[in-house]
């Protein structure tokens, strides 16, 4: 029996105003629990991805499988209540008059029962250090609190399947980190499958697999550490590439000696101390 909770077969997707296909016999899998982060360039059919997984968009052939299930016009409702979804814009997202109303509309077209809703709500905003804004406006709220709150609106619906498109683009470099830090504890505590289409390097990092996509096409899929290790490769695709890389390939141009393999910030860091308490 396949592990897999996502597979991708033979796909073929382009737009209507598009002559060639994005996607051309496309395959990909995810498997259960994993965290993959899909980076790429602006164009390069990230969120197109995220968007043909969650049946927004509808290819001209192949097929999608979600936990088990064929997508098609018959199931998407029942296979879009295994994917919750976080835009770049929460504010997109926000129906309800406050925080916790906005939680729990998910819940309502699901027709839960409104003291199981209640519980889940009160929950999911507890989750992500929420819970004393559940009367607020959402309007009034600052860019992560708002990601915070679309979030919840997905924990709250409890999915196996979590797709982040972007969802720390809009935010501040403190309000990024706080979001990314939440995604890896949930991760970790629930055990989610997510989907990260990002640019955020520091995000991609955590994932257990990172997957370039340039034009459609796969160009690597690997551990974040052997991904980032082609610096190079990566800026040729209009790639950021983390910090520790830039920092090895400066030192590299004064002929420093430098470790082959990707270290983290923190562990570079750890290196050049090691390096300079041995001069």
């Amino acid at each position: 029996m396949t592990s897999s909770i996502i597979e991708i077969e033979q796909l073929n997707f382009k737009y209507s105003q598009q002559a060639e296909f994005l996607f051309k016999d496309f395959n990909f899998r995810i498997e259960n629990h994993e965290w993959v982060a899909i980076i790429g360039h602006n164009g390069s059919g990230k969120s197109t991805l995220a968007r043909l997984i969650d049946g927004l968009l509808q290819p001209q052939s192949g097929t999608i499988t979600v936990d088990q299930q064929k997508l098609n016009v018959e199931n998407i409702w029942e296979i879009r209540q295994k994917i919750g979804m976080v835009f770049q814009n929460p504010e997109n997202q926000f129906v309800g008059a406050n925080v916790a109303e906005d939680v729990a509309f998910g819940l309502e077209n699901q027709a839960v029962p409104y003291d199981l809703m209640h519980q889940r709500v009160r929950a999911a905003l507890q989750r992500v250090n929420m819970l004393q804004f559940a009367d607020q406006e959402p309007v009034n709220l600052s860019g992560g609190q708002k990601q915070r709150v679309a979030l919840a609106g997905v924990i709250a619906l409890q999915p196996k399947v979590i797709i982040l498109d972007e969802a720390t683009s809009m935010l501040d470099p403190e309000g990024r980190r706080d979001v990314i830090q939440l995604i890896h504890e949930l991760k970790m505590q629930h055990d989610f499958t997510i989907i990260s289409i990002t640019h955020d390097i520091d995000e991609a990092a955590l994932a257990d697999r990172v997957v370039v996509l340039d034009d459609g096409k796969i160009i690597e899929s690997a551990p974040p550490e052997q991904v980032f290790a082609h610096g190079k490769e990566l800026v040729s695709l209009g790639l950021a590439v983390p910090f520790s890389e830039k920092i090895k390939a400066a030192l590299t141009q004064r002929h420093v000696k430098v470790p082959a393999q990707y270290y983290t910030e923190q562990r570079m860091v750890d290196w050049i101390c090691q390096s300079i308490s041995k001069m």
